[in-house]
């Protein structure tokens, strides 16, 4: 799956047609892998935390802009904010749709936590849906530090009992 999408969108729709294209050609969900990619921010300190957010919500924009991803932004009420920067991006007002991005469609979409609590929340916002999950971090974001924010959830993955999906 891509970035953008939320787990209300793939219980809804994504999944349901999954399930019936699989019917049709006679197969069950055995061999099928459905991936979840949230995009995430989950820098330690406030000012870096601020500046992936802020170019999360950026990424966010960009693709709730393009007419193809809109049925997503509709199911959650919000397709007059895909219209909105559907429009800007045409006026080439880039810089500007970020700012449109609130609190409620970004949390629909990327996943803010602290580092420690980062595998639970991505668990959350997921929703059970994903087999194998992938992180889509912000551009310009401290590769290092991600890293090693990926060992941990591979580490979290891996131990008994817990939420286990394929993490890359």
């Amino acid at each position: 799956m891509y970035s953008f999408t939320t787990a209300r969108y793939m219980r809804e729709v994504a999944q349901p047609a999954i399930d019936r294209g699989l019917a049709a050609g006679g197969r069950d969900r055995n061999g099928f892998e459905v991936r979840a990619s949230p995009f995430v921010v989950t820098d330690p300190d406030g000012p870096a935390r601020e500046r992936a957010i802020s170019a999360v919500r950026e990424q966010i924009a960009f693709y709730a802009s393009t007419p193809s991803y809109r049925p997503v932004l509709e199911l959650h009420g919000w397709g007059d904010l895909g219209t909105e920067l559907w429009a800007l991006s045409r006026q080439n007002r880039w810089a500007e749709m970020g700012a449109l991005i609130d609190d409620d469609v970004l949390g629909a979409f990327a996943v803010v936590a602290e580092p420690e609590g980062l595998a639970e929340a991505i668990r959350q916002h997921i929703g059970g849906y994903a087999d194998r999950v992938g992180l889509t971090l912000p551009q310009g974001s401290d590769p290092d530090w991600h890293a090693g924010v990926v060992r941990s959830l591979k580490e979290t993955a891996a131990a008994p009992g817990s939420w286990s999906p394929d993490i890359s």
